[in-house]
């Protein structure tokens, strides 16, 4: 994930170009809306030597000012390059992406790591891929779990079938939660399953289409990814946590 080298100031920028704002200039002139802009153009600088922005698709405006010279305006004339689409993409992704992807990090989860890999590179050019990806991830995570627990795979390996074995395997199953709190968010966990699942068939790559289908946007596929990470990172966890007890 790229998200540890951008500040704030970072990150409103590349949205602003994912956006298609593609000139800056000072919003005024006094001496503080100048200041503010200077360190506008040292971001745009700082994004482009972190290849988030072409090295020659940055041009700046320069103006005299108090005996020297300032920066007057700045435009870009590429936008943004691979690096910085991503970029962005990860930005519109849930604090669970990361933290998902940090503990897919470990050897024994590295098939899930590449589904989830998949479904994070997609979000933005192919959301149908995407949810498939996202689909596979959590089945991945599923058997992972169920294979170090010693548990067999269900004669169904779908998506809902996986996960009732394996909340069921780490003693998560709603109807056995005595507080109807836990049992609601337990229940949720069971839904993100389903309407991953869900979308995967009826817009998913795995499976064919009709004339009338119409395509998901990036919208839908980070909202299907974020909550596959919310529900892979609840399993993962309380796998890790009764496996240290």
């Amino acid at each position: 994930m790229g998200r540890s080298k951008l500040d704030d100031r970072m990150k409103v920028l590349l949205r602003k170009i994912r956006a298609g704002e593609t000139s800056f200039s000072p919003a005024g002139e006094s001496d503080e809306a100048r200041r503010e802009f200077d360190r506008q153009v040292k971001c745009l600088i700082a994004l482009r030597d972190q290849n988030f922005i072409p090295t020659k698709g940055l041009l700046f405006q320069r103006e005299p000012y108090g005996g020297g010279f300032e920066f007057a305006g700045a435009a870009l004339v590429r936008g943004l390059t691979y690096e910085g689409e991503l970029a962005v993409d990860e930005l519109d992704m849930a604090p669970a992406v990361d933290t998902l992807g940090e503990t897919l990090s470990h050897p024994g989860l590295l098939a899930c790591r590449r589904d989830f890999e998949r479904a994070i590179a997609s979000v933005s050019s192919d959301p149908s891929h995407a949810i498939a990806a996202a689909s596979s991830t959590l089945e991945s995570v599923c058997k992972a779990i169920l294979s170090q627990r010693g548990r067999p795979f269900p004669p169904d390996q779908s998506i809902q079938p996986l996960m009732k074995e394996t909340m069921k395997a780490l003693d998560l199953a709603p109807e056995n939660a005595a507080e109807v709190e836990i049992r609601r968010i337990l229940g949720a966990v069971g839904n993100i399953a389903a309407a991953v699942g869900t979308l995967r068939t009826n817009y998913g790559t795995a499976h064919g289409r009709t004339n009338e289908h119409t395509p998901l946007t990036p919208i839908h596929s980070r909202f299907a990814v974020n909550a596959m990470a919310a529900g892979a990172l609840f399993l993962l966890e309380s796998a890790i946590n009764r496996h240290v007890r």
